[in-house]
């Protein structure tokens, strides 16, 4: 019998935390924090998309639709 291991990204409306999750046989094994991580990609990234000089630039973000729920999206399956 083989296990499979799978890491879920998801993110908690809740208490804010985006984290990684991994199940092995389907059964839950941790959680880890990546919110701060996440956030600071995030943000570079759309600094660097949008041409912003390296200490400079403001970005202002819309929400131009309802909040969705938590999301849980899984990323990757190990057997």
């Amino acid at each position: 019998m083989t296990s499979e291991t799978q890491l879920k990204l998801s993110y908690n409306e809740t208490s804010g935390k985006i984290a990684i999750e991994t199940y092995d046989g389907g059964f839950f094994n941790q959680e880890i924090d990546i919110t701060n991580e996440v956030v600071e990609l995030v943000i570079e990234k759309l600094f660097n998309d949008m041409g912003c000089p390296p200490n400079s630039g403001v970005l202002e973000l819309k929400r131009s639709r309802e909040k969705r729920g938590d999301v849980v999206k899984v990323i990757g399956t190990i057997k």
